[in-house]
């Protein structure tokens, strides 16, 4: 008796990026765009030249969010963890990594993490913790 032939397997949805990550957002919140790649110390030192000297002498980075709101009545930010795969976990499993965390909350920051496989397996869960965040509606477990 020949074996049954296999059912066709659906198609993969393709997976997301960091940068689809700002996509997705805009096309729920058109209204409400994120600041990608938003640097969060430099006003705590005053922008313009000699901006690295400022910022070494107060021990900060030129530190940057992936996604920001940076209204003052916002201060919400999303960090995309990526490269968690690497041996040691990557470059956001680091020392530095955390004190910049640590910063930005002692700053009035609401730091929201999320990895690639994470925003992959349940983007409709993370849209909804960032809305939350932001005070649009509760959030799911």
């Amino acid at each position: 008796m020949p074996p049954k032939p296999k059912a066709p397997r659906p198609p993969k949805k393709p997976k997301l990026t960091a940068t689809d990550f700002g996509r997705l957002w805009e096309t729920e919140h058109p209204t409400l765009p994120p600041t990608p790649e938003h640097h969060f110390t430099r006003p705590l030192v005053g922008d313009g030249p000699g901006i690295r000297e400022r910022l070494a002498a107060a021990d900060l980075h030129d530190w940057r969010f992936d996604y920001a709101w940076p209204e003052p009545w916002h201060k919400v930010a999303v960090e995309i963890d990526g490269g968690q795969w690497r041996a040691g976990g990557g470059r956001h499993n680091t020392d530095l990594d955390r004190q910049k965390g640590n910063v930005a909350v002692c700053h009035g920051w609401r730091v929201l993490h999320f990895s690639l496989p994470q925003l992959n397996k349940d983007t409709a869960r993370c849209l909804a913790q960032v809305e939350a965040a932001l005070g649009y509606k509760p959030a799911t477990p």
